[in-house]
């Protein structure tokens, strides 16, 4: 089964205030667009390895077809803005909220969302396509103060780690990458693995 995921709107915030950073880098504002880059690189680094989304963005699944239970990866889940399919006809239609449940953990370690059929429903039929199915979303913490400080802590150390060593590091042919045993740690129990 084909699943994609999409970021259809990312999120507008920073999770690092702009003094918190200046002040763990020793750094000045003169460098602060460098910084920024940085920022969004560590930003994304954490993400990727934890298989969360840090702050409110609408993403968007696509499946080839209907799941029993559908899960939404990028915890954590805060609504779902709609549940759609190409019909026999071609033709996009979304889904009456009626016919589904969404199920929604709890908690700054919760795992995913989950869409699940409300009892005595059905999904409706498919065309027979790829990404027929399409569920958008929003995910995230709802705001900076509820990101976890695990994960602004992880967040700060890669940043400290990139702006320190700002051009790769070479041994041999193999380029190292910078290991950083700290940033395991914080990071290892909101990790979570889209089945």
């Amino acid at each position: 089964m084909n699943r994609t995921l999409n970021v259809i709107t990312p999120s507008t915030v920073d999770v690092l205030r702009r003094e918190e950073v200046l002040e763990h880098l020793r750094a000045s504002d003169d460098e602060w667009n460098l910084i920024t880059r940085l920022i969004d690189s560590a930003r994304s680094a954490v993400e990727l390895h934890v298989g969360r989304a840090l702050l409110p963005q609408t993403l968007e699944l696509r499946l080839d077809e209907w799941e029993d239970e559908i899960i939404l990866p990028r915890p954590p889940l805060r609504s779902v803005t709609a549940v759609k399919y190409v019909n026999d006809a071609g033709t996009v239609t979304t889904v009456s909220p009626s016919v589904y449940r969404v199920l929604v953990p709890s908690g700054p370690t919760a795992g995913f969302g989950r869409i699940v059929l409300a009892y005595g429903q059905s999904w409706p039929t498919l065309r027979s396509e790829r990404e027929a199915v399409r569920v958008e979303y929003v995910a995230g913490y709802l705001d900076a103060d509820s990101v976890p400080s695990q994960l602004k802590s992880a967040m700060l150390l890669l940043l400290g780690d990139f702006y320190e060593h700002r051009e790769a590091q070479v041994q041999g042919p193999q380029v190292a990458l910078v290991e950083n045993r700290q940033v395991e740690w914080l990071l290892k129990q909101f990790h979570v693995a889209w089945p």
